[in-house]
């Protein structure tokens, strides 16, 4: 018999936008009390900030008493924290103002009562919160947070935010826990069957290259993924099956990925077939990808997750380069740069540290070490 651990995350939860439409609420009553034409879409809220068409109206909303009143939970959000509370201890961490304060709870008391009232945090300052998890759809709260595994619930206001761990959806963050659970039982794995090898880590640590290295081994093969950037320079038009925007989503909409992620405001898939193609044949499947991907890719298959590991100077240096070079834009260097402390974090979902300071011969020698090859 096997003897296994058994522990329960403390995991908190925002309300606005995560378990109660706020922003499409407003954009909704904008529309019926001003009949735009055409009308306010909430794909045109692209920072949750005084920002977009008439967002101005939107923001009146969120000192209306009778606005919070008329929040109801979003589909399945009544069956999410049920299950969610099944397998995890679970907080609701909400910012309200003070006078809508007996609202917020009265609203968590009435749809989820598997919540305890000691269990309700009324917090602006979120990064002073002490769990496990959080999932919110702020970015400013994911960046600021002090949590072990800050979780973004993707939305279009925070699309631009890159480098962390987000999920699309409820039944995508109840595999994350369960997933990241499974790693500290298991204490990691050393795949020597056909797998999926993930290579996670931030912008210029090397993943890419290693994987390249890696892909001269016999046993091994990258999966084809659609993007929807463009080439950088001197890139091979066989590296990405690059798409529009138009495409991928209707590519999604027909569910040809395994996963599908955002990154630096571009999206990310790995083609569905393309993985299954390669496990038959009895090879490994190598892909750089970010933590998200990673750990999607982990819900569907025997994966392992190895963090790219380099000193944050040599980093940044990378990162300049590629922007001298002309393949990556002044912004989206920036972007990169800011996140790479929040990427940091993603050390501890992994099953592997791969610390890239030597060659590139010499990393790709590692994962065939873990990977029981010659």
């Amino acid at each position: 018999m096997n003897l296994r651990k058994n522990f329960r995350f403390r995991v908190g939860c925002d309300v606005d936008d995560v378990l109660l439409p706020c922003m499409e609420l407003a954009v909704e009553w904008a529309n019926k009390e001003y009949k735009f034409n055409p009308p306010l879409t909430i794909e045109e809220l692209k920072t949750w900030s005084p920002s977009g068409r008439r967002s101005d109206i939107i923001f009146q909303y969120f000192q209306n008493k009778e606005f919070f009143e008329a929040q109801r939970p979003f589909e399945g959000a009544r069956r999410f924290i049920k299950k969610l509370s099944e397998k995890a201890e679970v907080f609701i961490v909400t910012a309200m103002e003070p006078c809508f304060m007996g609202i917020r709870a009265d609203q968590i008391k009435k749809f989820f009562p598997e919540i305890p009232e000691k269990n309700i945090i009324p917090a602006y300052r979120k990064d002073i919160v002490d769990l496990d998890f959080i999932l919110d759809d702020r970015a400013h709260n994911i960046l600021a947070s002090n949590v072990k595994y800050p979780v973004l619930f993707r939305k279009p206001w925070n699309a631009h935010m890159t480098g962390t761990l987000s999920v699309n959806s409820y039944d995508e963050f109840l595999n994350l826990l369960e997933c990241i659970k499974e790693s500290y039982l298991d204490n990691g794995l050393s795949p020597n069957k056909p797998s999926v090898i993930a290579l996670v880590g931030p912008s210029g640590s090397g993943k890419t290259v290693i994987a390249e290295k890696v892909l001269e081994h016999e046993k091994f093969e990258k999966p084809i993924s659609a993007t929807t950037r463009k080439p950088r320079i001197g890139e091979s038009k066989d590296a990405y099956h690059f798409v529009s925007e138009e495409e991928f989503l209707q590519m999604k909409k027909e569910q040809k990925f395994a996963e599908t992620t955002v990154y630096a405001g571009c999206c990310y898939g790995a083609e569905l077939s393309s993985i299954n193609n390669i496990l038959k044949s009895g090879k490994h499947c190598i892909i750089p990808i970010d933590i998200s991907g990673a750990m999607a890719l982990k819900m569907q298959y025997r994966t392992c997750v190895i963090y790219v590991k380099r000193e944050r100077p040599e980093l940044i240096d990378a990162l300049i380069q590629r922007m001298i070079d002309g393949k990556m834009t002044k912004d989206d260097t920036v972007r990169r740069i800011v996140s790479l402390s929040d990427e940091k974090r993603n050390e501890e979902v992994c099953d592997y540290i791969l610390v890239n300071n030597g060659t590139i011969e010499a990393a790709a020698q590692k994962i065939f070490g873990t990977m029981k090859l010659k």
